[in-house]
């Protein structure tokens, strides 16, 4: 797999173009544990399990064994999400 397939981007913006991009660009996806996922939403762990069991978080994918992680894009998505309620006054 080439770089390009793994992040791919709108070609105008490849060759230096001034129209904004069309194409979202992908990261590669990543798993991140439970310590980086407080820090990142600064929630507790009963309230991450919580929400979870609501289908109010992203749910946890096994890794192996009792390990579990969250994709980090999925927690990054519902931080918005999070950011966009504030702003339409829901938060």
């Amino acid at each position: 797999m080439t770089d390009n397939q793994r992040h791919p981007v709108n070609a105008d913006a490849m060759q230096g173009g001034s129209g904004p991009s069309t194409t979202p660009i992908e990261s590669p996806l990543r798993f991140i544990r439970l310590e980086e996922v407080i820090k990142m939403t600064a929630r507790s762990q009963s309230r991450i399990y919580a929400d979870m069991s609501d289908g109010k978080f992203p749910k946890c994918v096994p890794i192996g064994g009792r390990a579990v992680a969250w994709v980090e894009s999925e927690v990054i998505a519902w931080m918005r999400e999070a950011m966009a309620a504030r702003e339409k006054g829901r938060a």
